[in-house]
C-alpha cells in the first residue's frame, strides 16, 4: 500500500513539473513576460525539455524574441543544451542569422569569458590562502612545542631539583620550595601565549591584504555594459526596418517594371495590327471594274398580311437571368499537406519566412489572409504548421522549404503579387 501511494505522489508531482514547463514554453511562445517572469521567480527550472527536447530558451531564440531571450539567460538558462535533433539555441541563431538576438548572445557569451578571466586571480589568491591557512596548523604547532618543551623541562628541572635542595637546605622549609614549583608552573601558559600568538598574527595578515572581488562589483560590471546591449540592438533595429523598407521600394519598382513591359507589348501589338488594317485598306482601294447591272423586273407582290397579336389571359412574369458561378477548384499543395495551393501557400511561407527574421513578414501573412478571405480558424492552422515545420525541420529541409517559399511569395500574376506587395506594406504601416 505504501509503495502504491509513493508512486502516486510521484507521478503526480512528474505531471505538474511538466505542466509547468509547458506553461513556460507557452508563455515565452506568446511573448508573455510577466508569467515567465512569475514561473522563473517560483524557482522554475527553465532548462528542461518538452517531448521534443526543445527549451524554452530554444523557443525565444527561434521566434528572436530578444528580451525573452535576456530574461531566461539571467534565470540560468543553458545555452548549450540539444534537442532530439542535436540543435541548440546558439545553433539556430547562427542559421537563421537572427538581427535581434544574435548581439545578446554575442554579449553574454564576452561577459561570461571576461568573468572567466576575472576570476582567474581570485582563484589564485584563494589557493595561496588555502595553502597558507593548510599551514598555520603546522607552524603554530613547530613554535608552540619549542617553547612548551623548555617550559616542561624547566618545570622537570625545577622538580628535580626539590630533594636535593631540602637534603642540602634542610633548613629551608616545604613550603617555599613549592611555592617556587607553583611559580615556575604558572608561567608556562603565558610563554606558549606569548610564543604563539606572534606567527598566528602573521598568518592573519597575509590573509587579509589578498584581493578579493565581491558579487556587487561584478553585478556593476554588468549593468555597465547593459547601455551599450541596448545602443546595439537599436542600430540594429534601425537597420533592420530601412532593410525592410528598401524591399519592399524594390518589389514595388519591380511590379512597375512588369506592368510597363506588358503596356508596351500590348502597343507593339495594337500598332502592327493598325499596320495590317491600314495594308488590308490599302488593297481594297484599288477599284475593280464593275458589272453591267441588268434592269430590275417590276413584279406586282400582293402587300404581306399584318401579323395578328396573340392574346394574353395574364401578364408574362419577368424572370431575371440567374448569375454564372465561377466553380473553384481546390487544388491540395504539393509543398505542405493539409493546405491548399494558391492563397493559402502563401500565407504559410509569408509566416514560416517570417519565423527568426522580422515580425513583418508574419504579420503581412495576417493581411494577406484577410484579403483573400481566409477564415481566422482557417488562417491559425496553416500557422500552425509553418511554425510546427521550422521548430521540427532539420537544416536540409530548412533549405529546401526556403527555396520553394520565395517562388511562391513572387508569383508570375501580376494582380497576386500586387496583392501580397500591399500586404507587405501594410505590415510595415505603409
Amino acid at each position: 500500500m505504501k509503495k502504491i501511494l509513493l508512486l502516486a505522489f510521484v507521478s503526480m508531482f512528474a505531471m505538474q513539473a511538466h505542466a509547468s514547463t509547458q506553461e513556460l514554453i507557452d508563455g515565452v511562445k506568446n511573448n508573455n513576460i510577466s508569467r515567465v517572469l512569475e514561473l522563473l521567480n517560483n524557482q522554475e527550472n527553465p532548462n528542461v525539455a518538452n517531448e521534443q527536447g526543445n527549451t524554452a530558451l530554444h523557443y525565444a531564440v527561434a521566434l528572436d524574441n530578444a528580451d525573452m531571450t535576456q530574461i531566461l539567460l539571467s534565470y540560468g538558462a543553458d545555452l548549450n543544451a540539444q534537442n532530439l535533433k542535436g540543435w541548440t539555441p546558439l545553433k539556430i541563431a547562427e542559421k537563421k542569422d537572427l538581427k535581434k538576438v544574435t548581439p545578446v548572445l554575442v554579449q553574454y557569451l564576452q561577459l561570461q569569458k571576461q568573468a572567466v578571466s576575472d576570476s582567474a586571480p581570485v582563484a589564485e589568491a584563494a589557493a595561496e590562502v588555502k595553502e597558507v591557512v593548510a599551514q598555520v596548523p603546522q607552524q603554530v604547532e613547530s613554535k608552540v612545542q619549542a617553547p612548551v618543551a623548555e617550559a616542561v623541562a624547566e618545570v622537570k628541572e625545577a622538580v628535580a631539583q626539590v630533594p636535593q635542595q631540602m637534603e642540602s637546605e634542610t633548613q629551608a622549609p616545604v613550603a617555599e620550595v613549592a611555592a617556587e614549583v607553583k611559580e615556575v608552573v604558572a608561567q608556562v601558559p603565558q610563554q606558549v601565549e606569548n610564543k604563539t600568538q606572534a606567527p598566528v598574527a602573521e598568518v592573519a595578515a597575509e590573509v587579509k591584504e589578498v584581493p578579493t572581488i565581491t558579487q556587487s562589483q561584478y553585478e556593476d560590471m554588468i549593468r555597465q555594459n547593459t547601455s551599450l546591449i541596448a545602443q546595439e540592438m537599436f542600430n540594429r533595429e534601425q537597420a533592420e526596418q530601412k532593410s525592410i523598407a528598401l524591399q519592399t521600394e524594390l518589389m514595388k519598382i519591380k511590379a512597375e517594371k512588369e506592368q510597363l513591359e506588358k503596356d508596351l507589348a500590348a502597343a507593339t501589338k495594337s500598332k502592327e495590327a493598325e499596320k495590317a488594317e491600314a495594308k488590308t485598306e490599302d488593297k481594297k482601294g484599288v477599284a475593280e471594274p464593275k458589272a453591267k447591272e441588268e434592269p430590275k423586273k417590276v413584279v406586282n407582290k400582293k402587300p404581306a398580311p399584318k401579323p395578328v397579336k396573340p392574346v394574353l389571359k395574364k401578364k408574362p412574369v419577368y424572370h431575371a437571368p440567374q448569375p454564372i458561378v465561377k466553380k473553384v477548384v481546390l487544388v491540395p499543395s504539393a509543398m505542405v499537406e493539409g493546405i491548399y495551393a494558391g492563397d493559402e501557400e502563401i500565407v504559410y511561407c509569408l509566416d514560416y519566412l517570417g519565423n527568426g527574421e522580422n515580425d513583418s513578414m508574419k504579420r503581412a501573412a495576417g493581411y494577406f489572409a484577410a484579403s483573400a478571405s481566409i477564415s481566422e480558424p482557417r488562417y491559425k492552422e496553416i500557422v500552425d504548421k509553418a511554425n510546427d515545420f521550422f521548430m521540427k525541420a532539420s537544416a536540409e529541409d530548412m533549405t529546401k522549404r526556403d527555396n520553394e517559399c520565395s517562388g511562391i511569395i513572387t508569383p508570375k500574376d501580376s494582380s497576386k503579387q500586387n496583392q501580397i506587395v500591399r500586404s507587405m506594406n501594410k505590415s510595415v504601416g505603409y
